[in-house]
């Protein structure tokens, strides 16, 4: 009768303590809508999940995702659920299709900086300390070289 007992009370402890170490994982590819393409001709054929050399930073507890072409960026607080920012990295004199193509993104202090790659010596850092808003500038306008693929 004791071991029925003492069945009763470990079993019930061994699977609280199994719920205790599950560990939550995630994959790739993340559930994401990737609608943007600014390749003309290049979705004729229908839009697939096309985003190429995405790039993960935590920033003041959030993730923050860049990948090339995307017109915007994804925050999210548990890597699972993703809030899309709208936003352009293209100046008014810039003559490409690439938007924000294989972006280097860094933190530094308490600042989130932005770079994507470029052959000319036009394209801007871009800062920011509150992206979550959208809210962007210049951290340095141009660099005496370009940068392909700079992360």
């Amino acid at each position: 009768m004791n071991r029925v007992r003492l069945i009763f009370v470990i079993v019930p402890m061994i699977l609280f303590c199994n719920s205790l170490q599950a560990q939550k994982t995630y994959c790739n590819p993340l559930n994401l809508d990737y609608g943007y393409c600014p390749i003309p001709n290049f979705t004729e054929s229908g839009k697939d999940w096309a985003t190429a050399d995405p790039v993960i930073v935590l920033y003041k507890g959030d993730y923050y995702l860049f990948s090339t072409n995307q017109m915007g960026y994804w925050w999210s607080t548990d890597l699972s659920h993703w809030n899309f920012v709208s936003r352009s990295f293209l100046k008014s004199y810039h003559k490409v299709y690439d938007d924000l193509c294989a972006p280097a993104v860094w933190v530094q202090g308490d600042t989130l900086l932005v770079f994507g790659s470029t052959y000319s010596t036009n394209f801007p850092i871009w800062m920011s300390t509150n992206p979550k808003a959208n809210e962007w500038k210049e951290a340095l306008s141009s660099l005496s070289i370009g940068g392909w693929d700079p992360g």
